[in-house]
């Protein structure tokens, strides 16, 4: 909810708005020039992709400062099969490893079978 109107003067630490519950939002506001965001959040931007972001990773840096290179994105033939599993656990979860057809590379392998089905409760808990 912005609290704020367009054309009004706003100092360091003055509230522009709230966020109300359910939303995962956050704005981060910067000086013009003084920030660059990182060469894969740009790309994956200009692609509208979205980008799973973790606490401690790199969003951007200084012009003056190099980019933080292990966020850096590999070429494509560089990355193995564990991990591109793993990023897919990850970004989906678990139960996800039971209902993806093939496209982890690994068919094989036998599928992990849940207790219950899962509820949006359950579900929700699972990623807090």
């Amino acid at each position: 909810v912005i609290t704020r109107n367009a054309g009004d003067e706003v100092k360091r630490a003055e509230e522009l708005g709230y966020f109300k519950f359910g939303g995962s939002t956050v704005l981060l506001l910067f000086e013009p020039g003084r920030m660059v965001f990182d060469d894969d959040l740009a790309d994956n931007s200009s692609t509208a992709l979205e980008t799973l972001i973790r606490v401690g990773m790199s969003i951007g840096h200084s012009p003056d400062v190099p980019q933080h290179t292990p966020d850096m994105r590999k070429s494509e033939d560089e990355i193995t099969e564990a991990e591109k599993k793993e990023a897919k656990r990850r970004i989906q979860g678990n139960f996800a490893m039971e209902q993806s057809p093939s496209d982890s590379g690994d068919d094989d392998v036998p599928k992990r079978r849940l207790s219950y089905v899962p509820t949006m409760n359950t579900m929700a808990a699972s990623a807090m």
